[in-house]
C-alpha cells in the first residue's frame, strides 16, 4: 500500500496540492519526498518521520501528529490549527509565520525552533520545551504555557496577553517590548529575565522571580505582585503605579525614577 500511495504521490506532485482524505499513515514516512504545500488535513500522523523535510505551507489542520518526528524540518507558512502535536519533536524546525491556532502541543520539544510572527492564538503548550527558541513577534494571545521551558528564549515584540505562564520558566529570556498585559505569570521564574519596556499591565505576577532581572522602564501598572521577588532586580524608570506590592521583596533592587503607588 505504501509503494502504491508514494507512486501517486511522485506524478500528482506537479499538478498541485496532493490530498491524503482521512487516511492513516501512522509510523510510515516516504524516503526523499518533497511535501511542500501538500494536505495532510484530518490525517493521523501519529509517529510519522518529517525531519529535516520541507514543510512549506502544507497543511496539517486537525491532523493527529501525536509523536510525529519534526526535527529540522522546514514549516514556514504550514497551516496547523487545531492540530494534534502532543509530545511531537519539533527541535530546530522552522515555523516562521506558521498557522498554530488551537493547536495542543502540550510536551512538545521546540528546543532551538523558530516560530518568529508565527499564529498561536489559544494554543496549548503546557509543559513544552522552547528553551531558546525564537518567537519574536509572535502572537501567543489566551495561550497556555503552564510550566513550559522558555529559558534563553527570545520573545521580542510578542503579542501575550491574556497567555497563563503559571510555574514557567523564563530563565535569562529576552522579552523587550513585549505585550504581556493580563497574563498569568504566577510562581514563574524570571531570573535575570530582560523585560526592558515589556507592558505587563494587570498582569498576574504572585511569586514571579525576578533575581536580577532587568525591568528598566516596563510598565506593570495595576498589575499584581504579591509576593514577587525582585532582589538586585533593575526597575530604573519602571511603571508600579497602582500595583499590589504586598510582601514583595526589593531588596538592593534599583528603583531609581520608578513610578511607585501612593502610600
Amino acid at each position: 500500500m505504501l509503494t502504491q500511495i508514494q507512486t501517486f504521490f511522485y506524478r500528482k506532485i506537479c499538478r498541485g496540492k496532493f490530498l491524503f482524505p482521512q487516511k492513516i499513515l501512522s509510523g510510515k514516512h516516504f524516503p526523499d519526498a518533497y511535501y511542500s504545500g501538500l494536505s495532510f488535513a484530518d490525517t493521523v500522523l501519529q509517529n510519522f518521520c518529517f525531519a529535516r523535510r520541507d514543510l512549506r505551507y502544507a497543511d496539517f489542520r486537525n491532523a493527529d501528529l501525536r509523536g510525529a518526528d519534526f526535527r529540522n524540518a522546514d514549516l514556514r507558512y504550514a497551516f496547523m490549527e487545531k492540530a494534534n502535536l502532543r509530545n511531537t519533536d519539533l527541535s530546530q524546525a522552522d515555523l516562521g509565520d506558521a498557522f498554530l491556532q488551537k493547536a495542543d502541543m502540550t510536551g512538545a520539544n521546540l528546543w532551538q525552533s523558530n516560530l518568529r510572527s508565527a499564529m498561536l492564538t489559544d494554543a496549548d503548550l503546557r509543559d513544552a520545551d522552547l528553551s531558546e527558541a525564537v518567537l519574536c513577534s509572535a502572537n501567543l494571545e489566551n495561550a497556555r504555557l503552564q510550566r513550559a521551558v522558555l529559558a534563553e528564549a527570545h520573545l521580542e515584540n510578542c503579542f501575550a496577553s491574556g497567555a497563563d505562564f503559571t510555574q514557567a520558566n523564563l530563565r535569562e529570556a529576552f522579552l523587550h517590548n513585549a505585550c504581556l498585559r493580563n497574563a498569568c505569570f504566577t510562581h514563574a521564574n524570571f531570573e535575570q529575565a530582560d523585560l526592558y519596556r515589556a507592558d505587563l499591565e494587570n498582569a498576574v505576577l504572585r511569586g514571579a522571580d525576578f533575581w536580577r532581572a532587568c525591568l528598566n522602564r516596563a510598565d506593570m501598572t495595576a498589575a499584581n505582585l504579591q509576593d514577587a521577588i525582585f532582589i538586585s532586580a533593575d526597575l530604573q524608570a519602571a511603571v508600579l503605579w497602582k500595583a499590589d506590592l504586598k510582601r514583595a521583596d526589593f531588596t538592593y533592587a534599583d528603583l531609581s525614577l520608578a513610578l511607585l503607588p501612593m502610600p
